[in-house]
């Protein structure tokens, strides 16, 4: 006699899915912000800064989107794609959440091309951090570690 026919279905949904992992006791909590309108790309950095142990980010597919997360939510790393979608777009972000009472301390952008002064400026560690994509993965560990 043949086994039975069994059909199991497994329905995941990882569109809304959190690390609920509890911070270390006197652990303080690191939060970050991904802004960039590609979704592979949001998981892929948020893939990269959980190695980090930056477990808690917020996502935003547009810079008003982003803008609007800093200003309710305190943030220790962001990392924005600098071609955002929107009338302020990732440049005019980038501008906003390094000047002002927003302030997030640690920015990284990610852009397609790099200019020569892009490069020049990243080796003498000028903030924010531009990385050229596609990112290096142990690259972006490592400054994410740094947080």
């Amino acid at each position: 006699m043949p086994p039975p026919d069994i059909a199991v279905e497994l329905d995941f949904d990882f569109e809304d899915a959190q690390d609920t992992r509890p911070p270390e006791p006197g652990e303080p909590v690191k939060r970050a912000l991904i802004a960039n309108a590609d979704r592979a790309e949001r998981l892929y950095i948020r893939a990269r800064m959980s190695l980090a142990d930056l477990t808690q980010a917020d996502e935003a597919e547009t810079a008003a989107d982003a803008l609007e997360l800093a200003r309710n939510n305190r943030y220790e790393v962001a990392v924005i794609d600098y071609g955002l979608p929107g009338a302020k777009g990732g440049y005019e972000l980038v501008r906003q959440l390094t000047r002002t009472e927003q302030r997030i301390p640690h920015v990284i952008v990610t852009k397609d091309k790099l200019s020569t002064a892009e490069k020049v400026g990243g080796l003498f560690g000028r903030e924010p951090v531009v990385l050229e994509k596609p990112v290096h993965p142990l690259k972006l560990t490592a400054l994410l570690s740094r947080v």
